[in-house]
This record gives structure tokens, sequence and C-alpha cells, in this order.
């Protein structure tokens, strides 16, 4: 079953943000079990040029890549869709019109507006019917509204509604940052307001019959806490932190064992 398939069966799924930029990292996830990777354009300091050999490297090895826009412009979204990801996760939706305005750019006309070519890496340059392969893509591929705004989530119903919306992406990171976290910290305040969201969006979700994906708010502390947590409050999507992020907590995890037992 395709990511896309298993979003709309609202089945459980496990990810990880890729900004390594390193196939590897994409390999090693997909050898540890993870279902899907998503690759970042939008804070990271490469684009589609590379994200296309990450795909490539994914599919190797069968976990399936989603590609973060770095903005909600219709281009991107079918570059990227060009390059054979399973999925974009576009930024920044706050509203209906920018969840319909993704999807139209994801969809051939007359559902979409999105400009045909066949000789594409995501419909085999040439080699599929080129019928078919535009009419198994609203199926197999997944557009993935971030919502990440004070408006977003107000909007969160209309969005939705949208036709070709069967999942959404709760950002805390910037949900909190609107609410002043990034002049403040996640004050005790501001992550309960955010859990509150999230709250808010999985009501939503589970109403509609959408899959959310959302990251865990409180670190790398105890994985097994914060998933099940999610889980508990209606999330069948977790995509668990950052890989760099992930090396980085390791890696320290060494240094101060190595000091421990190194004291100058």
């Amino acid at each position: 079953m395709t990511l896309a398939g298993k979003l709309r069966a609202c089945k459980p799924v496990l990810g990880m943000q890729n900004f390594s930029g390193s196939a590897h990292m994409i390999e090693v996830l997909a050898v540890a079990g993870f279902d899907f990777v998503m690759i970042d354009t939008e804070h990271t300091a490469w684009g589609i040029e590379h994200a296309v050999n990450l795909i490539r490297a994914a599919d190797s090895f069968d976990i399936a890549p989603l590609v973060r826009v770095f903005s909600p412009v219709e281009p991107q979204i079918a570059k990227a869709l060009d390059c054979g990801a399973a999925g974009v996760m576009v930024p920044l939706v706050s509203t209906a019109e920018d969840a319909n305005r993704a999807v139209k750019a994801a969809w051939y006309p007359p559902r979409g507006r999105r400009g045909m070519c066949p000789d594409t890496r995501g419909a085999r340059y040439g080699m599929e019917s080129w019928v078919g392969y535009a009419r198994r893509l609203p199926e197999d591929v997944a557009v993935i509204p971030l919502i990440e705004t004070i408006e977003g989530v107000d909007n969160i119903e209309a969005i939705l509604s949208v036709d070709g919306i069967d999942s959404v992406c709760f950002g805390p990171g910037d949900y909190g940052a609107a609410l002043g976290a990034a002049v403040s910290g996640f004050t005790d305040e501001i992550a309960d307001k955010t859990m509150s969201a999230l709250d808010k969006v999985a009501a939503a979700t589970q109403a509609s019959g959408a899959s959310l994906i959302t990251t865990p708010l409180s670190g790398l502390d105890d994985p097994g806490r914060e998933i099940n947590d999610l889980r508990d409050r209606g999330v069948n999507g977790v995509m668990y932190s950052i890989d760099t992020m992930v090396f980085h907590a390791a890696a320290r995890r060494i240094v101060e064992a190595y000091a421990g037992a190194n004291p100058k």
C-alpha cells in the first residue's frame, strides 16, 4: 500500500525529517523500519536538484519520500511530484483557498492545473501510459497541508473539506512561535496552548476521517512516552524529529559519557 493509501485509511505511520541531505541516512531509516522520510527543502540549503537524488535513495530502499517544498508556490509542488515524490508537505496553509491551490498544483486538468509532461521521473520517463499515470496520481500521491498558524487551526474544518486533502500535518514549532515562543521560549503556557491546538486539529481530522501527522514537542528524551501521548491524542502519523538532531543527541551522550569516564 502506498503512503497516500495508508494515510487515507488512517493507518499508523512513522517518519523522520531529513535535514542532513544524506542518502545514507535515508537508507538507515528504511532499514530501521520507518515508513516515510520527509525531505526538507524549506529550511535546508539545498533544493530540488539534490532532493531528487534523495528520492531515488528512498525508492531504492522502499521508504516513502515526502518533500516539504520551500513555499506554497505552485511550481514547487509540481516539480517535487515530477521528481517522483510520494507526496508533498506544503507549509503555511492557513485557509481552504490555500489548500485548494496546493491540490490544484498537484493534479492535472480537469481536476487541477498542473502542466503535463510524460518525460519525468514521476511518470517513469514516458514508459508508463500517460492516461494511467494521470488517473492514479490522486490515489498514489499525498498532498499534506502544514497547519502551523493560528489562522490555520481556526480554519481546520474548512481546510479538511477541500477535495484531495486526506491528511494534514500540525507544526507545533511554528504554531508556538506564532504565540511568542520565538521570543520567550516554549513556556508552560505556550506549550499548553500548542497542545490544545493539536487537540482541536485532532478532533477535526477524526470527525472528517482524515489522518493527522505531527512531531513531538518535547524532544528526544523518551520516544515511547511521546509517541504514546500523540497516539492517545488522535495522531496516527508520527514524524519523529530530524535526522541531524537525533545524531546530535546521540553524539552528545557519547561525549558526556566519555567526559564522565575521563575527568579532567
